[in-house]
């Protein structure tokens, strides 16, 4: 899918303060995210849409850590793929394709981690940096 921005304005840009389902028309947005409850932001379909791309950004407003979790979630029955590469040394987190449908965001979290999502059209693709290896992995189990 094309991006679609607007001349001159945000409209390309969100928030993202609680749960939130991501629909076909979110495709090309960058999200930032700073939520105020535990929250799961639920993707569209990777195979009904393939091309579909967004970039979520952690976005504390104090600067520091998350103060709330939160899960990063493919549509029911599809699984990541990807990796999320730590600043710290430590080593990556690395979808394994087969049951992981979740990126868990822990309270850990840094303001500016950054994960790129895209579909191929069978799975979500994940390209994340992140700055502890504990701060954002794939899981099978949503964190709650």
């Amino acid at each position: 899918m094309a991006r679609a921005y607007l001349g001159g304005s945000n409209a390309h840009v969100e928030k993202i303060t609680a749960s939130k389902t991501l629909y076909a028309k979110d495709s090309g947005k960058v999200f930032f995210l700073n939520p105020a409850a535990l929250s799961t932001i639920t993707l569209p379909s990777a195979v009904a849409y393939p091309g579909w791309e967004v970039t979520i950004i952690v976005h504390e407003d104090d600067g520091g850590t998350m103060d709330y979790k939160c899960n990063i979630s493919c549509y029911s029955g599809e699984f990541f793929n990807g990796i999320l590469v730590p600043s710290d040394g430590g080593g990556p987190s690395i979808a394994n394709g087969t049951n992981q449908d979740n990126v868990n965001i822990t309270t850990n979290a840094t303001s500016g981690e950054t994960f790129q999502i895209v579909s191929d059209g069978a799975r979500m693709h994940v390209r994340g940096h992140i700055v502890d290896a504990t701060d954002s992995l794939f899981a099978s189990t949503p964190l709650s």
